[in-house]
């Protein structure tokens, strides 16, 4: 996939879809780390760099259980800091 083509991808998706693809974005990299600091390095990631907004968008939309997310961050996701009650 070229550059030109990615950026077409990110143009024509929804804010869900991005918040998705940056999650497993995230996920992809700490994949390579022993399970228990993965989970522990993506959830620290994502309430450091993402706004609380970002992060209630997120776990509103998917549940620890969704077949969308990869095992890694699903297994993260408890970790998300949200003021949102969970699924």
């Amino acid at each position: 996939m070229t550059a030109t083509q990615t950026t077409d991808i990110e143009h024509h998706e929804t804010p869900t879809e991005k918040l998705l693809r940056m999650a497993h974005q995230i996920t992809t990299f700490f994949e390579s780390y022993p399970e228990e600091q993965g989970v522990a390095a993506i959830a620290e990631h994502i309430n450091k760099f993402w706004h609380r907004t970002m992060r209630d968008e997120f776990v509103t939309t998917f549940s620890e259980i969704d077949p969308a997310l990869k095992p890694l961050l699903r297994k993260a996701m408890p970790k998300f800091k949200s003021a949102l009650p969970r699924h």
